[in-house]
């Protein structure tokens, strides 16, 4: 769990980062930066200078300062000189116009990355709130289709485009269940063709049902006042993360000094893995509860079969850590994503390279999590934003803000809604539908420091969210509530086990993971 993955999730925290004459200063060094870069690059990222300088203008206007918004007008004017007409707005004071639109730039990847490299090195927050408040950026493939201008458009990228959110049908899922179920004869590794086959067999008997710890039988729990199962782990000071398995029998836990061992809630015995090198940030395990993914540092994601021990594949995800990983669980063991600072990944685990790359954060990509039909995939970052990507199209269609570095993310087994915990120890729903946040918790403005969410999740029934952090406690809040997530419905406090991980099962048992701390 990165707590300050870059420079840039330490400098949000500054009170003063958004005074009228930093966004001055802001936008000076932007300019500056972008008249240095050499062709074609320069040609491309200039577009992005009238939407930061517009908005840099209201956001000055709008801290009273007069003197500094005439100075920075005059100053900038002659350099915008093809946006006359909403120069000519802003001297009029017709400001609304410009304060509800967004502008649209066409970047090539290499020239985003370059920006994104620029701002997050050199701390340049204001630079970034406003570019992914007010710019929509689409990734070209090229240099030669990028460039040009940004155009002002009135419809937000959260009302542009129709999202198909509802769960897929009985038949739908196991249609694309019988899709997935069959792997090729190879299995693309580095082993001989003897080990290539073995891991394919395997993979494929992964598709048999869980030997769940639930009867079928049984009713469902209630999500509002639920019964909780805790996994601690004595003398685990170097613990990076926990993940237990949706049967509640297995529980993997990932160390800084780049082990992993899983746990059998049944047996006394565990088993140690090492295929990375340096800490482990993420595991995520497939529905069949046998296959585990783990991410790390090394920017590495690995498959293993937690029954022989196996690393059965290594994808190199990022150029970077790897923060977190996730499956698609209506894939049943073909589908999955990674997320960096470079980005989110989609891999089918048949190809060793990704199949679909995701760019658009200002940030490191902290989080990520797929939605339950699998269409879309969501990630949290600490450029203070969650984004829904459309994984056909490889683009992001939602833009969700949050008030400081999100640090989980969930989404609702119904499809509709989306829920983050962030650094400042609030919790935030959204409507995805509609992009606009529809309730959220902040911490009282009394205490003196904040903890970490460190995880949120839905119940089975998507009546209740789950949230834990730093602060050893567990809340059950009910997930649509007057617009309000006021007082938890039920607070579970531990001794001293900071929450890494909460989950539900299919029946609503609540699954509560971390160390403890003695």
């Amino acid at each position: 769990m990165p707590s300050s993955s870059s420079i840039l999730g330490r400098s949000l925290e500054m009170d003063d980062a958004f005074s009228a004459r930093c966004f001055a200063r802001a936008y000076e060094a932007f300019h500056h930066w972008i008249e240095g870069t050499i062709e074609p690059v320069r040609s491309e990222v200039k577009a992005l200078l009238f939407p930061a300088f517009a908005h840099s203008y209201l956001r000055i206007v709008k801290g009273d300062e007069e003197k500094v918004a005439g100075a920075f007008l005059e100053r900038w004017t002659e350099a915008h000189a093809s946006h006359f007409p909403e120069i000519e707005e802003l001297k009029r004071g017709d400001l609304e116009r410009l304060r509800r639109s967004k502008f649209e730039v066409r970047l090539s990847a290499v020239a985003a990355e370059l920006v994104g490299e620029y701002l997050t090195r050199t701390a340049n927050v204001s630079m970034i709130q406003l570019l992914n408040e007010h710019a929509r950026i689409e990734i070209v493939e090229s240099f030669s289709k990028g460039g040009g201008d940004a155009v002002l458009v009135e419809d937000e990228v959260n009302t542009r485009s129709e999202l198909k959110l509802g769960a897929l049908s009985s038949s739908v899922v196991d249609a694309r269940a019988r899709a997935f179920s069959t792997l090729p004869e190879t299995f693309l590794d580095d082993d001989d063709d003897k080990a290539n086959r073995y891991a394919a067999a395997l993979l494929a008997r992964a598709r048999r049902p869980a030997d769940t710890v639930e009867s079928t039988a049984r009713p469902l729990l209630s999500a509002l006042e639920p019964t909780a199962l805790a996994f601690s782990l004595s003398d685990a000071r170097d613990v990076s993360t926990l993940k237990p398995s949706r049967d509640a029998r297995r529980l993997a836990a990932g160390f800084a000094d780049s082990s992993i061992r899983v746990y059998r809630v049944d047996e006394k015995t565990r088993t140690n893995k090492v295929a990375h090198e340096g800490p482990i940030y993420g595991l995520s395990w497939c529905t069949a509860c046998r296959y585990l993914l783990s991410c790390a540092s090394d920017g590495v994601a690995v498959l293993w079969d937690t029954e022989t021990g196996r690393a059965l594949c290594r994808y190199k995800a990022h150029a970077g850590p790897a923060w977190d990983v996730s499956w698609a669980d209506l894939s049943r063991g073909h589908v999955f994503a990674t997320c960096g600072a470079d980005g989110g990944r989609v891999f089918t685990t048949d190809r060793p390279d990704p199949v679909r790359i995701l760019a658009g954060h200002w940030g490191d990509a902290t989080r990520v999590t797929f939605h339950p039909n699998a269409h879309y995939l969501l990630t949290g970052s600490t450029d203070k934003t969650c984004r829904l990507w459309d994984v056909r199209a490889g683009s992001y269609c939602r833009v969700l803000e949050a008030p400081s570095p999100v640090t989980s993310v969930d989404v609702s087994p119904d499809g509709h809604y989306a829920a983050a915990g962030c650094e400042d120890g609030s919790v935030r729903l959204w409507h995805l539908d509609s992009g606009a946040q529809v309730a959220s918790h902040h911490p009282p403005k009394k205490k003196i420091r904040t903890t970490p969410v460190y995880s949120v999740a839905f119940s089975a029934d998507a009546v209740a969210l789950a949230s834990g952090g730093k602060d050893r406690c567990v809340r059950i809040w009910a997930a649509i509530e007057d617009g309000r997530l006021s007082e938890p419905h039920r607070l579970f406090k531990t001794k001293a086990t900071p929450v890494f991980d909460v989950s539900w099962t299919q029946k609503n048992l609540c699954l509560v993971s971390g160390p403890l701390l003695v």
